[in-house]
């Protein structure tokens, strides 16, 4: 399953919500020792929700949500159950109004399953920090159920705290060692930490558990992929689809791969299958960005443009300002990567505005104030105002400081490396982008560039050749810089 930069909003919520425990009682009381039951008072909506976790494990969305949709009608008081319904929603508004009942009736359910709603809300609401003490306190008072271990590994995985995380699956794998889903997100770390054999071994054990299913082989095919055996990867990603037809995430990985082998048309016409054969807007949504990644890729950008405000259309059709604000945003990094500053800083300002008048929670819209204060200092830093740029990373850190949030601090660093290179402080550029988000091709090219100026070429090399080979799927991040590094790589 293709993991990708998180947010506030369902992307986070979808990590967040991986699993749900796998001993299930029967109201509030009933409950199998050291575990977390399930609160619901039909045995018709508890096996409903029974199938539709197996299939929401298996990556199997779109039946999933039927199943867990059929468990709430049986059982409107099914808190869990609005939950999963909330997180498999492409329209915003829908998943808000399902989290809010989640929580409404979280109050009426076991300790484990409160905790486990509340840290979903701290999720979409950018509270990492506070999600995590929720997943604290759920392990210390269910420290025998695999699922809470899971839960809080990934909340660490997020926080790119990669060793806590591959502690927290490792502990979860002892108690269940039938736990695929633990093995597939080691997989995803030891790739992340560039250590191929330990990611394959995961990945395998995930294939040996469930032969069957085409997750499996998607994760595997993108390791291969992130290894540079794109041929190889497409084999297996088809093997998954044989298994699948309708596993969405393989047509994105199939493209990635043409993409990354120059066939940018064929890796549009995989996009566009998986838009023919979407189940939701948010399918048809995820095949146009993947269209234009592949015009970026390609040094296409009003191509990709065009493809981008095709997204913006499906969210305005659906009256969800935030993702017709993120659609925004993508159009304003396409303008700015282009040159057009004045173009861009217009899409910065209707994106804030958008979410400003929307209405979205306080918790979103000073996420959104946050988003459009960094957009906002890099135009100006494209502009060459390093001043007015600097004046903006100071806000954007105090708010980053406020929120206390890792990902946000991250950020404030890049900004902080963006704008000392340009001031040509090279010493203190490079020590702020090494304190950025190192899984971003953008900023291990920008610390390229940075050591480069300061004549060291050799890890200048080194780091343009990490950039120039990323091999990520459905970046837009990567696409803008995948050209620059392989450039810069030929000249060094």
């Amino acid at each position: 399953m293709i993991r990708q930069s998180m947010k506030p909003g369902a992307l986070a919520i979808a990590v967040a919500l991986t699993l749900v425990v796998g001993v299930v009682a029967v109201g509030a009381t009933a409950q199998t020792a050291g575990k977390i039951p399930i609160t619901t008072s039909s045995d018709a909506a508890l096996q409903h929700f029974l199938e539709a976790r197996v299939l929401f494990e298996k990556i199997r969305y779109p039946e999933a949500l039927a199943m867990f949709e059929r468990a709430v009608t049986e059982d409107p008081e099914f808190a869990l159950g609005h939950l999963y319904v909330a997180v498999l929603q492409s329209s915003t508004e829908r998943m808000i109004e399902e989290l809010d009942r989640a929580v409404a009736l979280s109050e009426g359910v076991s300790e484990g399953e409160r905790l486990f709603i509340l840290g979903v809300k701290a999720a979409f609401d950018g509270l990492p920090q506070t999600q995590g003490e929720y997943y604290r306190q759920m392990v210390a008072a269910y420290p025998d159920d695999e699922h809470a271990h899971y839960w809080l590994a990934t909340h660490y995985y997020r926080q790119q705290a990669y060793e806590r995380a591959l502690e927290g699956y490792r502990q979860a794998v002892q108690l269940a060692p039938g736990f695929f889903e633990a093995y597939n997100e080691m997989g995803y770390i030891y790739k992340v930490l560039e250590d191929y054999p330990a990611s394959e071994r995961a990945f395998q054990k995930v294939i040996e558990l469930i032969p069957d299913e085409a997750n499996p082989y998607d994760s595997y095919a993108e390791l291969l992929m992130k290894m540079g055996r794109f041929d190889s990867s497409i084999t297996v990603y088809r093997k998954a689809l044989a298994l699948n037809p309708d596993f969405v995430t393989t047509y994105v990985g199939i493209a990635a791969n043409l993409m990354f082998l120059g066939e940018h048309e064929q890796a549009r016409a995989q996009a566009q299958k998986l838009y023919d054969g979407a189940h939701n807007d948010g399918e048809r949504r995820w095949a146009l960005l993947v269209k234009a990644i592949a015009y970026v890729d390609e040094g296409r950008p009003d191509a990709a443009l065009a493809e981008l405000e095709k997204r913006y259309a499906i969210a305005a059709d659906m009256s969800d300002p935030s993702n017709m604000a993120d659609d925004l945003v993508m159009v304003g990094d396409v303008l700015l990567e282009a040159g057009r500053l004045d173009a861009a800083a217009g899409k910065y300002e209707q994106a804030a505005a958008l979410i400003k008048e929307s209405d979205l929670s306080p918790e979103l819209k000073e996420a959104a104030e946050r988003t459009y204060i960094f957009n906002a200092a890099r135009v100006d830093l494209a502009r060459g105002d390093a001043a007015t740029a600097k004046v903006k990373s100071d806000e954007f850190r105090v708010a980053a400081e406020t929120a206390n949030d890792p990902a946000l601090m991250r950020l404030s660093r890049q900004l902080d490396g963006m704008i000392a290179f340009h001031q040509k402080d090279y010493e203190a550029a490079a020590e702020h982008l090494a304190s950025a988000d190192q899984n971003s091709p953008h900023n291990i090219y920008r610390l390229a560039r940075v050591h480069d100026a300061m004549g060291d070429h050799k890890k200048a090399k080194e780091l343009c050749a990490k950039a120039a080979q990323a091999n990520l799927i459905s970046s837009l991040d990567y696409a803008f810089v995948r050209a620059k590094a392989r450039a810069m790589l030929a000249d060094l």
